[in-house]
């Protein structure tokens, strides 16, 4: 634990902090998320331009908002945080450890020091939109945001348009807190998986986008992209249909055919249409298995025990084991490099997990990507020292976020 809490410490110190990133020459449109309808094809994909220097009237108006809603009142600090759900994975170690740091805040700044908590089940109660949730966070001195806040909203009748949940965390970026600044444009943070699968490349299993419709019906075009995909990512076992922005193989399909993919295509945009902009279609892997690296600090140290999605539906295909150990763990390893040199402003140095599979021509890709609710189900030892890892992550970043508001503990 110590060696990984070193290795935590010098990638903060080497800039993997929760501070903005900025490379120069490239323009930021943080409201103009998405592409419009007429400037994209059915195939274009939902991602967000790089970072810059050039601060444009939306930063400026979330400085000012930043500055706005924070409480002014001399003796009293409020903190505010969105924890998920009851079984929220990083819930317990940040409560913790929160409960830890307040008192000595308190006592030795003087401060009334109070932490609010919001959690799925309440924040579907009252209904909120994803512009309130963030007032809320904004109307803080300190806001944190440890699960996906828009998972879980359907089961209690509540749906988010990803598209404005997107741009209002950008309202996030100047105010103390995590995520904060480039954070907030991390498509593992989001979920917005194809993002960082076209940014993988070669290393990524193939996938292709469909943007959704409001009829649910595709041009002739968009129809001969698709065969032509299904074509040339073919393992006999038919194709993989699903949506981002989901955890745990939420809406997942298997269709052996065209007219089968082009149904669950109307199925999706009748569901999902106003909600996400796109879905993925991936060819089903000949080998079912799947394994699942879970990666402390940068370093991949493991593979958990967690039963993969492994392609359950496909009649045909094999369910054998590939690689060793230390094949996985450095496909990983090199996965991580490759995503951090596309998209450096990736949260990566908490729990991380990479999904991995087998194509039919033996080489490794990354299936999906998990961060805040990764499960890591392993050893006993492996556990108790994620566990314990996790607590001592929560401690250096809540005591980094303090230390930003000039309030200093050791």
């Amino acid at each position: 634990l110590g060696e990984i809490t070193q290795n935590f410490k010098k990638m903060r110190r080497n800039g993997s902090s929760s501070r903005a990133t900025k490379n120069d020459g490239e323009d930021k449109s943080v409201y103009n998320y998405w592409p419009n309808d007429e400037e994209t094809s059915s195939t274009s994909s939902a991602t967000i331009t790089p970072p810059t220097t050039h601060i444009n009237n939306n930063d400026t108006i979330s400085m000012w908002e930043a500055i706005n809603f924070t409480p002014k009142e001399k003796h009293h600090f409020l903190i505010r945080a969105f924890i998920g759900g009851e079984k929220s994975i990083q819930r317990d170690a940040f409560s913790i450890e929160m409960s830890r740091c307040i008192p000595v805040v308190s006592l030795k700044y003087g401060l009334l020091v109070n932490i609010e908590y919001m959690n799925t089940k309440t924040l579907c109660s009252k209904g909120w939109s994803p512009s309130q949730l963030i007032e809320w966070l904004l109307s803080s001195n300190m806001h944190f945001i440890t699960a996906h806040a828009h998972q879980g909203l359907r089961s209690h009748g509540i749906s988010w348009d990803m598209t404005v949940y997107m741009k209002q965390l950008q309202r996030l970026q100047f105010h103390v807190g995590f995520p904060c600044g480039d954070q907030l444009r991390c498509p593992i943070f989001t979920q917005d998986k194809y993002q960082y699968l076209q940014n993988l490349g070669e290393l990524a299993n193939n996938t292709m986008i469909i943007n959704l419709t409001a009829d649910g019906e595709y041009d002739p075009a968009t129809i001969i992209e698709i065969e032509r995909f299904m074509k040339d990512n073919n393992e006999s076992c038919g194709w993989v249909i699903k949506a981002p922005f989901t955890t745990n193989g939420e809406s997942v399909r298997f269709a052996k055919s065209l007219d089968r993919i082009l149904y669950f295509l109307r199925a999706a945009s009748k569901k999902y249409f106003g909600e996400i902009p796109y879905i993925m279609i991936q060819a089903c892997m000949l080998n079912r298995k799947e394994y699942k690296v879970i990666v402390l600090a940068g370093a991949p140290l493991y593979v958990a025990s967690i039963q993969g999605s492994g392609n359950k539906r496909s009649t045909n295909g094999t369910n054998r084991s590939f690689s060793n150990e230390d094949g996985l763990l450095e496909f990983s390893k090199h996965s991580l490099e490759r995503i951090l040199s596309k998209i450096p402003y990736a949260i990566t140095d908490g729990l991380f997990r990479v999904d991995i599979f087998q194509n039919m021509h033996g080489q490794l890709v990354v299936n999906e990507f998990e961060s805040l609710d990764a499960n890591y189900d392993g050893e006993a030892k492996f556990e108790s020292l994620t566990k314990a890892y996790l607590q001592t992550y929560w401690r250096i970043t809540i005591k980094e976020k303090f230390r930003e508001c000039n309030l200093w503990i050791i």
